[in-house]
């Protein structure tokens, strides 16, 4: 998936590819939409709506070796992921939800 692409991921794709890219869970073959986490079916969380859905992103991420920042521009959310000063991710969005999803999408593409 390009940067372009995750830019513009719908909400409804932008959680499904969350939960596909950044926890990397195994899609359900028998229901679209969904995944297993062992023989349990499940739909992914509202990862770009829900506070708390979004920082357990982060928390994924964290354990994937990035840090996090999230800054407050007044009407915007800014969202870096940061290996070192070097390698880092920032995505500016209305939400801070939508921004800490598309930022831990495209840190993982570079990954």
């Amino acid at each position: 998936m390009t940067s372009n692409e995750i830019l513009d991921l719908r909400l409804e794709d932008l959680n499904y590819t969350v939960a596909l890219e950044v926890f990397e869970y195994q899609p359900d073959t028998h229901r679209p939409g969904s995944f297993l986490r062992g023989d349990t079916s499940f739909c992914p969380r509202d990862y770009s709506r829900d506070v708390h859905a979004a920082f357990d992103v982060v928390k994924e991420m964290r354990k994937k070796g990035w840090g996090f920042a999230l800054t407050n521009t007044g009407e915007q959310w800014k969202a870096t992921f940061h290996v070192d000063e070097k390698n880092n991710i920032s995505v500016v969005d209305v939400t801070a939800e939508i921004a800490i999803c598309k930022a831990a999408l495209l840190a993982r593409s570079e990954s």
